[in-house]
C-alpha cells in the first residue's frame, strides 16, 4: 500500500510540474482572425485590407498578409501547412515587404508578470528560400511595461545574422517550420507589469506566438514538499 501511495504521489507532483508552464494568453496568437479560405489571403497594413492583424497594433512596415497556405500552392516556397490552425503571417521580402505588429499583455487584458516566475516567448518561424532566402530576416523581442521597458530581443530589424546564425547553430534549413525562444527570468521588483510582444519580419512566415509562464523551482520545492508531508500524515 505505501509503494502505491508514493507511486500515485510521484505522478501527481510530475503532472503538477508539467501542468505550471502554461500559456499566459494573448488576443490571436495564431493569427485564425479573420477565418481565411484556404490558399487565399487578407492583406494588412496601410492602405491593405486591414490596418493590422486582428488583436495586434500596426508600428512600422508596408504589408503583410494573414494566409491559410493550403496544400497546394507553393508559390515562392510557401508551406503547405502552419503549425497550429489554418493561417500564418506571410511577407514576401523580394519585394520590399516587411511587417512590425506589437501586442500588450497587461492588467488591462488580465496578463502580467507574476512574482517568482520565468517567462519564455515562443513563435514559429518558416524562411522560403524561394523568396528573400539569405537575406530574409526576423526581429522579435518582448519588453516590460514597468517604465523601465526591460527587453529580451532575438535579431535586430534588416539584418539577417541573428536568424541565419540560429538557423546553422541548431541544424534548421529553409522550406521547414521551426521554433526561436526567448527566456526571461523575472524578479520581483517586476511583478504586476505587463509584457509587449512585437513582431518584424521581412521573407519570414510566422505562426503559433505564445507566452508560457512557469514557476521558480523554489516554488515547485514548496509543493514536492507538501506532497510529503500528506505521505508522512498518512504513515501516522
Amino acid at each position: 500500500m505505501k509503494r502505491f501511495i508514493v507511486l500515485v504521489l510521484v505522478v501527481l507532483c510530475a503532472f503538477s510540474i508539467n501542468a505550471m508552464a502554461v500559456i499566459i494568453g494573448g488576443d490571436n496568437m495564431s493569427f485564425e482572425d479573420p477565418i481565411v479560405s484556404e490558399n487565399n489571403e487578407v492583406s494588412c497594413g496601410p492602405g491593405n485590407t486591414l490596418a493590422s492583424p486582428p488583436g495586434w497594433g500596426w508600428g512600422t512596415g508596408s504589408f503583410v498578409a494573414i494566409r491559410n497556405p493550403g496544400t497546394g500552392n507553393t508559390d515562392w516556397g510557401a508551406p503547405t501547412y502552419v503549425t497550429d490552425g489554418d493561417n500564418g503571417l506571410k511577407t514576401l521580402g523580394r519585394f520590399g515587404q516587411y511587417f512590425n505588429i506589437y501586442q500588450n499583455l497587461s492588467n488591462s487584458t488580465g496578463y502580467y508578470i507574476e512574482a517568482d516566475t520565468d517567462y519564455l516567448l515562443s513563435v514559429d518561424v518558416y524562411v522560403p528560400y524561394e523568396d528573400y532566402g539569405e537575406n530574409a530576416w526576423f526581429d522579435v523581442f518582448y519588453q516590460l511595461l514597468d517604465g523601465n521597458y526591460e527587453e529580451v530581443r532575438f535579431g535586430q530589424q534588416g539584418s539577417p545574422d541573428a536568424l541565419h546564425d540560429y538557423m546553422t547553430a541548431n541544424g534548421y534549413d529553409y522550406n521547414e517550420w521551426f521554433t526561436i525562444t526567448l527566456p526571461y527570468q523575472n524578479v520581483d521588483q517586476h511583478t504586476g507589469a505587463g509584457l509587449q510582444i512585437t513582431l518584424t519580419s521581412a521573407g519570414v512566415w510566422v505562426d503559433n506566438v505564445r507566452v508560457e509562464a512557469i514557476p521558480e523551482p523554489a516554488t515547485i520545492s514548496i509543493i514536492g514538499i507538501g506532497m510529503l508531508g500528506l505521505l508522512r500524515k498518512r504513515k501516522q
